[in-house]
C-alpha cells in the first residue's frame, strides 16, 4: 500500500500536466488520494490486527516455554539436592576408605615380614607338591602296570578254569554214561547168555527128532526171546560222535546207529542197523538160516531201503560171527514236529529165504534237529557259558576303576591345594606391589 501512495505523490509533484485539463485532473488526483487514504487506513487496521494476533501467539508460546523451563528448573534443583546428598555420602565413604587404607597400611607393615616368609613357604610347598605329584604318578603307573598284568593273568586263569571245568564236566558225564552203558551191556549179555543156555538145555533135554526140526526151532527161539524181554534185559546205549544203541538178542546182537536218532534240520538221516548172529548149539547145526530187518517208519515219513549201502537185500543169509548191515534213508517232511516220533525195526528170522518169522522188535525214536539259533540266542548262550568269567572280569575292572578313581581324587586334591597356594601368593604379591607403588 505505501509504495502506491509514494508513486502517487511523485506523479503529483514531478509530472507536468497540461494546463488545459486544469481542475478536472486535480479532482481526479484528489479522488485517487482519497481512495489511497481509505486503502491506507484499511491496511493499517489490518496490520494492527495482525500485530495483536502475533503478540498474543508469541505470548502464549513464551508462557508455555516459561512453564516448561520452570518444571525443568524444579527438577534440576531436586537433582542438585540429591547430588549434594550423594556427594556427602561419597565424601563420608571416601573418609572411611582413607581410614581403612591407613589401617591396611599399618597391617601390611606388620604382615610384610610374614608375607615374605609365606612366599618362601609357598615355594617350598609347590616344590613338595610337584615331588609328591611325580611320586604319585610313578606309583600310579606302576600300580596300573601291575593291575593290567594281574588282570591278564586272572583272565588267562579264568579261561583255563572255564575250559578245564567244561572238559571235566564233559569227561564226568562221558565216564558216567560209559559206566551205565558198560553195566547195561554186562546185564544184557548175562541175560542173553542165560536165555541161550536155557534154550540149548531145553532143546537138549526134550531131544527127539520133532523138536530139532527147522520148523520148530525158531518158535522156541521166539518164546525164549519173549521170556528174555519180560525179564527186562536192558539195552546198552553209547552217545557221542559214534553213539549207538546195542541190544542183546537170543540169536545175536543188534546195534542201531546213530543214537540219538536225530534227523538234520535241512537234510536226511542214514539209519544203520548192524546184526551179528551168535552160535546156538543144538539148534542150527550146519543148516543155513536167514535174517531180515524191516524198518517201520511213522506215517508220512519216507524211509526207503538203501541196497547199495547195505551191500545186500533185506532178506539175507547170515554167517555166525560176521556182522551184517542194513541201511535206510530217513527223510522227515519239513512240517514234521520236532517232538519224539516213535518207529520200530523188526527182526525176522527163519530157515527159508521167503519164510521168516518175527523174533523181536526194537523201538527207534526219531527227533528233528533244532534249527541253528539266531544271533541273540547265540550271544545269550555265550554269556551263560562264560558267566563266571564275565563276573570275575567285571569285579576286577571295578577294582581297577576304584583304584584309578582314588588316584584321580588325590591328584585333584593336590591340584586344588596348589591352586589355593598360588592364589594366596598372587594376592600377597599384589598387596606388596601396591605398597611399593604408594611408597614410590
Amino acid at each position: 500500500m505505501f509504495p502506491r501512495i509514494f508513486i502517487a505523490i511523485l506523479l503529483l509533484f514531478f509530472v507536468q500536466q497540461p494546463q488545459k485539463q486544469g481542475s478536472q485532473d486535480c479532482r481526479g488526483i484528489e479522488s485517487q488520494l482519497a481512495s489511497c487514504e481509505q486503502r491506507l487506513g484499511g491496511a493499517n487496521a489490518d496490520c494492527q490486527k495482525r500485530l495483536v494476533d502475533q503478540k498474543k501467539q508469541l505470548y502464549e508460546q513464551a508462557r508455555a516455554r516459561y512453564d516448561q523451563l520452570s518444571v525443568e528448573l524444579t527438577r534440576a534443583q531436586g537433582d542438585a539436592q540429591k547430588w549434594e546428598k550423594q556427594y556427602g555420602q561419597l565424601k563420608g565413604d571416601l573418609t572411611r576408605a582413607l581410614n581403612d587404607f591407613q589401617k591396611l597400611q599399618t597391617q601390611y607393615a606388620q604382615l610384610n615380614p610374614k608375607l615374605v616368609e609365606s612366599e618362601r613357604t609357598v615355594a617350598e610347598l609347590r616344590d613338595q607338591n610337584l615331588r609328591q605329584k611325580a611320586s604319585y604318578e610313578k606309583r600310579l603307573a606302576d600300580s596300573q602296570s601291575s593291575i593290567d598284568a594281574r588282570t591278564r593273568e586272572i583272565a588267562d586263569k579264568n579261561r583255563e578254569i572255564t575250559r578245564l571245568t567244561a572238559a571235566n564236566g564233559g569227561l564226568t558225564a562221558e565216564v558216567s554214561k560209559l559206566g551205565v552203558s558198560l553195566k547195561s551191556s554186562e546185564q544184557a549179555a548175562e541175560t542173553a547168555d542165560r536165555a541161550r543156555t536155557e534154550l540149548q538145555k531145553k532143546l537138549a533135554d526134550e531131544g527127539g527128532q520133532k523138536k530139532n526140526e527147522p520148523t520148530e526151532i525158531f518158535p522156541a527161539v521166539k518164546e525164549a526171546q519173549a521170556k528174555m524181554d519180560q525179564e527186562g534185559a536192558p539195552a546198552a546205549v553209547t552217545t557221542g560222535q559214534n553213539g549207538s544203541l546195542k541190544r542183546e538178542l537170543v540169536i545175536g546182537t543188534l546195534e542201531i546207529k546213530p543214537y540219538p536218532t536225530e534227523v538234520p534240520a535241512d537234510g536226511k538221516l542214514q539209519l544203520v542197523a548192524l546184526f551179528t548172529p551168535h552160535p546156538l548149539k543144538g539148534a542150527f547145526g550146519d543148516t543155513p538160516w536167514y535174517v531180515k530187518l524191516v524198518y517201520n517208519p511213522p506215517p508220512g515219513v519216507n524211509a526207503p531201503y538203501d541196497q547199495k549201502q547195505s551191500l545186500g537185500d533185506e532178506d539175507r543169509k547170515v554167517v555166525t560171527g560176521n556182522e551184517h548191515k542194513w541201511v535206510w534213508i530217513v527223510d522227515l517232511p519239513k512240517n514234521a514236529p520236532s517232538d519224539l516220533i516213535a518207529s520200530q525195526i523188526d527182526i525176522l528170522a527163519g530157515f527159508e529165504f521167503d519164510s521168516v518169522m518175527r523174533i523181536a522188535g526194537q523201538s527207534v525214536v526219531l527227533t528233528r534237529e533244532k534249527s541253528a539259533p539266531g544271533f541273540f540266542a547265540r550271544v545269550m548262550a555265550t554269556i551263560k557259558e562264560n558267566l563266571t568269567y564275565i563276573l570275575m572280569t567285571i569285579t576286577a575292572l571295578c577294582g581297577i576303576w576304584a583304584g584309578i578313581l582314588t588316584v584321580k581324587i588325590k591328584k585333584f586334591e593336590l591340584n586344588k591345594s596348589e591352586k589355593e597356594n598360588l592364589t594366596k601368593g598372587r594376592a600377597a604379591r599384589k598387596i606388596s606391589d601396591g605398597n611399593r607403588t604408594r611408597r614410590n
